[in-house]
């Protein structure tokens, strides 16, 4: 494998581990997804904003999907 390839890898495998502790800091509430949303990490401003608020406890499908439409997401 080359070694630029080997690189990009490592690169997307370490943005998957940083959205998914990002996940699960929304979820536990240690994380507001205001603060997220109005100043995003580097690895987190390419995520989809619709996975962030599924994240959050208590917003499921049909409020995201409300929320982002509210926006004009």
């Amino acid at each position: 494998m080359p070694e630029q390839r080997r690189r990009a890898l490592a690169q997307a495998n370490a943005v998957r581990r940083a959205r998914a502790h990002l996940k699960r800091d929304l979820q536990t509430g240690s994380v507001e997804l205001a603060e997220v949303l109005s100043a995003p990490p580097p690895f987190a401003q390419t995520a989809m904003v619709r996975d962030l608020f599924l994240a959050v406890r208590g917003i499921g499908p049909a409020k995201a999907d409300r929320a982002l439409t509210r926006c004009g997401i």
